[in-house]
């Protein structure tokens, strides 16, 4: 069926692809899994199909109320034969089309979520949007967090996000003596955020010029918006949604980068407390109970009592548990039995704490008290009691994590979150660049028939002369390269890889970017290559970046790859190696170290795999070891093609690479050197014909 979407321009015929089976999937299915690299347009694909189909079926939800709510056509049944065939057909078709609005509650109109990861991600689809005609026909509000919203000059010298929540909290509170003279102006934004798509800074922007806060403006206009744009956290928890008064009914959840999205499912539902949390928080009970125990009432006093009681009990398990700095894990039935829990309903005592506003309350005394670090602590402790309120099937506790003494509550099964997701949503989609393997995604869905899912994956828009793939097994001196834990002093593949990357800087022009497996592999190669002068030499021919916490580190590299060039060291899984492009200039090479492996002695690793090799289900826990590896490499490494007339050299270093080339994408591995030709040579011709 050949439909228009309004594409700005004319679309690939991936695109087209793209667009036709999302069209079908929002019609008929109940979760779509689409697959489509990085490069081939998906933001605009998104738009303009699920917008397409939010406007055809928001008429048609009119339609059925003006069809349902009138009753004077019974009045005008129509004499003639003819005309009476005609009404029958018209309604026919009228009931097919109804068949597309099954299970809707047509109090609720339609909507769609989108949700990504990053708020950089966020603000790229929204400028997506403002290509398209959607921009000036659709409803679009972007949510964010208080500290990213908030124009109120007094919270401006706060850094941290939880002290700028509690600020907020207290400034709008009506007891309290100054309030926030943005807040209550906020519903005056209302119009101007659902007339234009706004990313971050024309939110911020639209707050100062009118004085008005756009955190509180943004929630006010949820209700009339058609799209929605959201971070994970706020829509994927629903306790999250329940605070910004956002129901997924009617709603079409379309979740963005989707590629690790079992894992933040289980992030946002899992929650960690430090001993010093503890210690705080119960210096500040202690506190805010001693002052006014006398005054609040037998029902309130009981529930501080249990509220000290389950502090004093993390505190000794805490102390029992974390002396050895080893990290253990125990079920969520044997924590509560070992800390006296068990017989403590910490359901109730959560809605006592939301009742009275505990928090804000005790964090209030406590700071008026001088008592240091409740505004930090107390938040932290009342989100672990809220995780340890989940299933206690689907998690577990952790000691010891990152070396501090402290426990973690760890959602290991995230299915039972996913499932919820469905149910509450008309459709559920999956969209990202690597959704393999499907069967990882596809066992998140088992309680739906398969019928309802609907998989689809795409080639790439680009000519396949435009990528060159190499695999580098071994260095300049003959040494096999394996980077594992095991050759981390083998001084021997050091010196190999770092004359590769001289010789790759001085045939490669422009941005060169590496990624490396860690980051202490990345502080042992800077240290072997400033030692033995091999990053000076690069320096002759390219400034060189190493990943850190420099804000303005990406910009450095961008000036100067464009124009004298440079090279980029980031480290995968880092904060460079996804959601940013490095597209022409940026990265005319993309080179891999190693292979990306997570930690087998993590514990929460080690939890994850026991869960799913127990669970009984195709997707063991190898399989996931594995292909969180190989679905970080296909992440670094698609970063540098971005669109069809984009070129660049994809360099897979390290022995093992060899091995697992069909864990590429397709499109990955039509152009790729052969072993019987220098990587050298056939980098330089690869650049000399273009």
């Amino acid at each position: 069926m050949e439909r228009e979407f309004d594409f700005p321009g004319e679309p690939y015929q991936v695109q087209l692809d793209f667009m036709n089976n999302l069209y079908t999937c929002l019609n008929s299915y109940k979760v779509g899994i689409f697959e489509s690299p990085t490069g081939t347009g998906k933001s605009l694909s998104l738009i303009c199909s699920s917008f397409k189909w939010l406007k055809a079926n928001k008429n048609l939800q009119k339609d059925d109320e003006n069809f349902t709510g009138s009753q004077s056509w019974v009045n005008d049944i129509p004499t003639e034969s003819s005309e009476v065939l005609n009404e029958i057909t018209n309604l026919e078709n009228l009931a097919q089309e109804k068949q597309t609005l099954n299970n809707l509650n047509d109090s609720v109109p339609l909507k769609i979520i989108y949700i990504s990861r990053t708020h950089t991600q966020l603000d790229q689809f929204a400028n997506e949007i403002k290509k398209t005609i959607w921009n000036t026909d659709m409803k679009v509000v972007r949510l964010g967090s208080r500290s990213q919203f908030c124009v109120n000059p007094e919270l401006a010298g706060f850094k941290s996000r939880g002290i700028i929540d509690f600020k907020c909290k207290e400034l709008i509170d009506p007891d309290f003596p100054s309030t926030c003279p943005y807040y209550k102006t906020h519903t005056s934004l209302t119009n101007h955020l659902l007339s234009n798509v706004c990313d971050i800074e024309d939110l911020v922007g639209y707050g100062k010029r009118y004085k008005a806060c756009p955190y509180f403006g943004t929630r006010a206009a949820i209700p009339h918006a058609d799209v929605i744009l959201a971070p994970y956290t706020l829509i994927l928890n629903e306790r999250n949604r329940e605070s910004i008064g956002m129901d997924l009914i009617n709603s079409v959840l379309i979740i963005d980068e989707a590629h690790n999205i079992i894992e933040a499912m289980a992030d946002c539902h899992s929650s960690s407390i430090t001993k010093v949390h503890v210690q705080n928080s119960l210096q500040a009970t202690l506190s805010y109970y001693e002052r006014f125990g006398n005054k609040i009432g037998a029902r309130s006093l009981m529930f501080f009592d249990q509220i000290i009681k389950v502090l004093r009990s993390i505190q000794v398990f805490i102390s029992n548990h974390c002396v050895n700095k080893k990290s253990s894990s125990i079920s969520i039935g044997d924590y509560l039995l070992e800390t006296d829990l068990e017989r403590v309903d910490l359901y109730k005592i959560i809605m006592f704490i939301e009742e009275i506003e505990f928090g804000r309350k005790v964090v209030a005394y406590a700071e008026k008290a001088g008592i240091k670090g409740s505004m930090n602590s107390v938040p932290v402790f009342i989100e672990f009691l809220r995780a340890l309120c989940g299933d206690a099937s689907s998690g577990k506790i952790l000691t010891n994590l990152n070396d501090e003494e402290g426990i973690r509550y760890l959602l290991v099964n995230p299915n039972k979150k996913f499932q919820e997701l469905v149910e509450k949503t008309r459709c559920l989609i999956l969209a990202g660049g690597t959704m393999e393997p499907k069967s990882e995604y596809l066992d998140l869905f088992s309680n739906i028939s398969n019928d309802k899912i609907k998989v689809f994956t795409c080639g790439h828009v680009i000519n396949q002369e435009n990528l060159l793939l190499g695999v580098v097994g071994r260095g300049d001196s003959g040494c096999e390269l394996r980077f594992t834990f095991d050759n981390r002093d083998n001084s021997r593949i050091f010196n190999d890889l770092g004359e590769l990357l001289r010789k790759v800087c001085e045939i490669v022009p422009n941005g060169v970017v590496v990624f490396l497996p860690s980051y202490f592999f990345l502080s042992k190669l800077k240290v072997y290559m400033e030692k033995n002068g091999i990053l000076a030499k690069i320096m002759r021919k390219k400034s060189v970046h190493f990943d850190n916490k420099d804000e303005n580190i990406l910009d450095e590299y961008s000036r100067n790859a464009v124009s004298s060039g440079a090279l980029l060291f980031a480290v995968v899984r880092g904060r460079l190696s996804e959601g940013i492009n490095f597209s022409d200039k940026l990265g005319r090479c993309v080179v891999m170290v190693g292979l990306p492996y997570l930690n087998k002695t993590d514990v929460e690793i080690q939890e994850k795999m026991k869960f799913l090799d127990a669970s009984g289900k195709n997707f063991t826990g190898r399989m996931f070891y594995e292909s969180s590896c190989h679905k970080a490499i296909n992440q670094s490494i698609g970063r540098a093609i971005r669109h069809k007339n984009d070129y660049a050299v994809v360099l897979l270093v390290d022995e093992r690479h060899s091995n697992s080339i069909n864990r590429r994408p397709e499109w990955m591995v039509k152009n790729i050197i052969p072993k019987s030709v220098s990587v050298y040579e056939a980098i330089s011709t690869f650049f000399k014909n273009k």
